[in-house]
């Protein structure tokens, strides 16, 4: 079974990522209606750690068909993302999930770059034009690092999820 997330046919119920708004209650982005797996709606809910910080969490939420996190530079979270049966916190284990990460670059000096750590996942796809790009490693626990190794110039930021281009 394969599951594609909808961010664009998503509602954002609640934005209050580690407590910082604009919401209150739930420590949580929850996007609803994410999609439907087995016939089951599902929504996605993401979680951070205790250092999250943004320089505009109200800029948190969706971007067309993208979902969106602003972290201020310089610092790092932890994210974990769950997919949960409509309404509820009860997880909903799915088999394969689409799930695309952009914009991975770096200052124009190198003085900040980006990087993502991933785990508990099976397998991962890039393209073979993003090898100029990125580095991609395994670290001593365990997790791969995707790190940025140039400067975005504003036409890496795509429009659609599965238009990705160069």
């Amino acid at each position: 079974d394969s599951f594609d997330i909808d961010f664009f046919g998503s509602t954002l119920t609640q934005n209050n990522l580690a407590g910082f708004g604009p919401d209150t209650g739930a420590r949580e982005m929850r996007y609803s209606n994410i999609g439907t797996f087995n016939s089951m709606v599902v929504d996605l809910v993401v979680t951070g750690s205790s250092s999250y910080n943004s320089s505009n969490a109200a800029s948190n939420g969706k971007n067309g068909k993208f979902g969106t996190i602003n972290l201020l530079g310089g610092t790092d979270v932890e994210l974990t993302f769950t997919v949960v049966a409509n309404g509820t916190n009860t997880p909903v284990e799915i088999g394969e999930l689409f799930f695309s990460l952009f914009d991975l670059d770096q200052s124009f000096e190198g003085k900040m770059l980006e990087r993502i750590y991933a785990s508990d996942y099976k397998a991962f796809v890039i393209d073979k034009n993003a090898e100029n790009a990125i580095d991609i490693e395994r670290v001593p626990d365990g997790r791969t690092v995707f790190k940025s190794k140039l400067h975005g110039i504003g036409c890496d930021n795509p429009k659609d999820p599965k238009t990705l281009g160069p």
